[in-house]
Formats: structure tokens, sequence, C-alpha cells
């Protein structure tokens, strides 16, 4: 063992590992800022690359880009409401109104800070545990995720509003969604209406960000033209708005409105919350960040002292789905390394990018190439501590700016772009109706007070769901089935108590 530590060591010092973590964490977070790309494309994009390159330099690059996609997605969801990637859909609760509140710097630091603890804590997790959560993940059948999966929506429908009656229809109204397409079973076309564009489903990028995004244009539209006449209040502070501008462009830096004692004070509750939540449900086939990032927002808010704060701006909140997300990094590659099962779509890549360089991952990675893992494992905590200095000191003296613009100039500016980059990922004007229908659809549903996050959860999972279930059914020799897993059980326990104990709640409020 102190031998292959040695070898470890002599992979890592390589000076082009530090510098392609660095230029995998610039892509990521670039691409992870910009609404209608992802990390997954981000990813994607430079796994070409690695075939150039030895295999250690090939994780540095990629696992540089996933780190920095999962705290880019935040930029564009704090400064402007609208989530860079779909993990980062959780932080538009907290965020945004944080920015809106004129400290768009306290928000960006939050989130920072938080992903990055998330991030950390997790890669010692894997360190130190990626062998017993592993197996633990191994033995989660179609069942067992299913119940999971109850769970979560669950948690996100009690938590999301106190009508659950309008959670169940938001959530319904994501199942529907998600509905369309291709019958994963059977492959036979479904309600799709005779439209062969519909064939391949709703796809994620359009739907969520015309969800989140085009609705909250069109409504932030709609205030400006009934809005009739100014009153001098604003006047004012449109003219102070300015002056704030022209005192961010004129300095480097905004000073740091959140030190690291006052984000530890205020917020290390939440960071533990989100990162043990994003290790266990990173380690799981299926849920992914964007599961952890609501769930952890959610059950945060659950344990808060004043759940009131939640959703109107608050550091925690942001704290805890930041955390949250950022915490599956390096668990969702936990089943890669251990059996040669990618967790998540981003962690295939991975997969492709260890048999591009003739390496096969599974249970005999660590036996065959023990150096390699332990300098993998250091690439990650190195990745976190460059995120940390790249994102602090170069991105967010930029982006922090753009959050003290005034709307009425980024609207305009944004949604252009976010049309030419959904129209970009698959050249497809239809996904750019897409996007503009479930822009109306956000509408609608602010206009009735319907939550819209059970609707974007249920669409994100309901595939997901839908295959377990009918795996489960084809399999259950009776209804039995689902109740004789120990682990279902629990899940199944954990969601009947939990709308229980919010119900109660509820009733004494």
């Amino acid at each position: 063992m102190v031998e292959s530590l040695g070898s470890a060591l002599v992979l890592l010092l390589a000076w082009e590992n530090f510098l392609l973590v660095g230029v995998g964490i610039l892509v990521g977070v670039t691409f992870g800022a910009i609404p209608g790309l992802s990390g997954l494309m981000a990813v994607a994009l430079l796994l070409p690359f690695t075939f150039f390159l030895s295999p250690l330099a090939s994780m540095a690059l990629l696992l540089g880009a996933y780190k920095g996609c999962l705290f880019g997605g935040s930029i564009s969801a704090v400064t402007f409401g609208v989530p860079g990637d779909a993990p980062a859909t959780a932080t538009v609760l907290d965020g945004y109104p944080l920015t809106k509140k004129g400290m768009p710097h306290k928000a960006l630091t939050t989130a920072l800070y938080s992903s990055i603890a998330g991030n950390f804590i997790a890669d010692f997790a894997v360190i130190f545990t990626f062998v017993p959560l592993g197996m633990v993940a191994l033995k989660f059948g179609s069942r067992e995720l299913f119940a999971v999966m109850l769970v979560a929506l669950t948690v996100v429908i009690m938590f999301s509003t106190t009508n659950f009656l309008k959670g169940i229809i938001s959530a319904s109204i994501g199942f529907f969604v998600a509905s369309i397409g291709l019958d994963p079973i059977m492959g036979i076309p479904r309600l799709t209406f005779g439209i062969i564009q519909l064939q391949g489903g709703i796809a994620l990028a359009p739907f969520i960000l015309g969800l989140f995004a085009f609705s909250e244009f069109f409504f932030q539209f709609s205030q400006v033209f009934s809005q009739r006449l100014e009153d001098e209040e604003s006047a004012k502070s449109r003219k102070s708005m300015g002056e704030l501008v022209k005192q961010a462009l004129k300095h480097h830096s905004l000073e740091d409105r959140l030190p690291v004692k006052e984000w530890l004070t205020c917020c290390w509750r939440e960071v533990l919350i989100g990162s043990g939540l994003g290790i266990a449900l990173g380690a799981l086939p299926g849920p992914g960040a964007t599961m952890s990032a609501f769930t952890t927002h959610a059950t945060a808010s659950r344990l808060a002292k004043n759940r009131g704060r939640f959703g109107t701006g608050a550091p925690e909140g942001v704290a805890a789905a930041e955390s949250g997300n950022s915490a599956t990094c390096g668990p969702t590659l936990i089943p890669l390394f251990l059996f040669g099962i990618p967790g998540s779509a981003t962690a295939g890549l991975f997969l492709g990018a260890f048999l591009l360089q003739g390496i096969s991952p599974g249970p005999g990675l660590l036996r065959d190439h023990m150096p390699l893992m332990l300098a993998i494992f250091m690439v990650m905590l190195v990745g976190s501590g460059f995120n940390l200095v790249i994102s602090k000191w170069l991105m967010l003296p930029i982006f922090a700016r753009l959050g003290l613009v005034s709307s009425k100039v980024m609207i305009p500016v944004l949604i252009p772009l976010m049309i030419v980059g959904i129209y970009s990922l698959r050249l497809s004007e239809f996904d750019v109706l897409v996007m503009a229908g479930a822009g109306l659809l956000g509408v609608a549903m602010r206009r009735f007070q319907v939550p819209i996050v059970p609707c974007a959860i249920a669409y994100m999972i309901g595939a997901l769901v839908e295959a377990h279930f009918r795996r489960g059914l084809i399999i259950a020799d009776s209804p039995m089935y689902w109740f004789s897993s120990p682990i279902a059980l629990g899940f199944y326990i954990a969601a009947i108590v939990v709308a229980w104990l919010v119900l109660r709640r509820n009733r004494a409020a």
C-alpha cells in the first residue's frame, strides 16, 4: 500500500495534471453558467481530447469540468433566476430572491463555499467509504429505486406548498409530460398525436428552462407593461442601480459580503445535511444531482428553526441546494469504479474515458491499477481546491456584477441567447417551441399559485419511476414483492412519516 501511495504521488505531481484540472474547471463553470448548456455537455465535449492524454490526465480534465459545472449552474440561477443546468434549479428558490434584495455577491459566495464544502466532504467520504457505499448501491433493484424516488417526490410535494392538492396537480402535470414519447418497455409511441418530433419525448433542457426561466421573463414583462407610471421611488432606485453598476465596473472585484466565518456560522448545518444526502443519493444509480438538490433543500427547510425564511432569499437555502448537488460528484463514480456500472449519464462518459485508455472499470480496477486509483482520489481533492481559487478570484468578480444590472436590460439580451442556445443543442426549431410552451405553462401555474418544483421533479424522474415500476411488475409474482425488501419497506415508511409530520404541523399551524 505504501509503495502504491508513492507511485500515486509520482503520477499526481506531473505538471499537466494541475494544468488540465484548471482547464476543466474553467470549461465546466462556463458551461454550467450558460443556460441551455450543461455539465454533461462539457464532459462530452472534452471526452475526445482524452484519447491523446494519459489516464490520470484524462481524469483530471474531466473531473475538473464536472466539479466546475456543478458550481457554474448556480451563477445564472442566482443572478438571473435562470438555472444554468438542471441541478441548479433548486438554487433559484433562494438564490434569486437574495439577488433581488441587492445581495448578488453574498448569494454567489454562499453558493461557492457550500459547493466546495460539499465537494470536499464527499471526496473524503469516497476515499474512505467507497467500498461499503458501492456494495449498498449494488443491492438496489427496481423496487428499491422506485421507493427512493417515491420518498424524494413525497418530500418535494409536502414541502413545496401548504396546499397539497396543488402539489399533487403539479406533479401529475410533470408525470404527464414525461410520459410523452416512446414507451420505455415496449417502444410504442404514445401521446405523440402523430407529431414525429414528440416520439423522442420532451427534451429536458427546453422544458426546464421554459418552465422556470421563460415563465419568469413573461411574468416580469407583464409587470413592466402593466405599470403605466413610475413613482419617484422607483426612479431613485434605478438611479442608485446605475451608480452600483458603475462602481462595480470601476473595481476589479466586489467586496466579499459573506466572510467564511459568517458563512460557517449561518450555514454549517445545511451544508452537513446537503453533503450527507448528496453522498447517499449520489451513490445510487438514477437520482442524481438534481434530486439531491431538491431533497436537501426541502429537508433543510423542514429542520430549520425559521422555516418561513426558505424560499424568500435565505443563504441557508442556497447552501443546502448547492452542497447537496455538488456532493454527488464523487459518489456517482463509486458504482463505476467498483462494478463498471455508471451511476449517471456523466459517469457513463467517464466510463468511455476509461475504455479509451484501455482500462475496464470493475472489481479488478483497484487490484490492477491501485496507484492510478489513489492518484484519481488525490486529483478529486486538488480539483475542489482549484475550483475554490479559480471561481472565487476569477469568475465571481465578473458574474457578481451582472446581478447589479437591471432586469429590464438583461431580459431582452438573455431571451435571444436562450433561444440560440436551445436551438444549437439539437438544431431543432421544435425545442424552441417546447421552451416557449413550457414558459406559458409556468406562467399559468404561477397565476393559479400551483408550485412549479413538483412538476419539474416529476418530469425529471418520470421515465425512471415508470421504468422501475413496470420492470417490478414484470418480475413480481404477487403484490407483496414491493414490500418484501427491507430497504424498500424502510423508504415507504419514511415517506409515510414525512407526510404525517408535515400534515400534523400544518394542522397545528
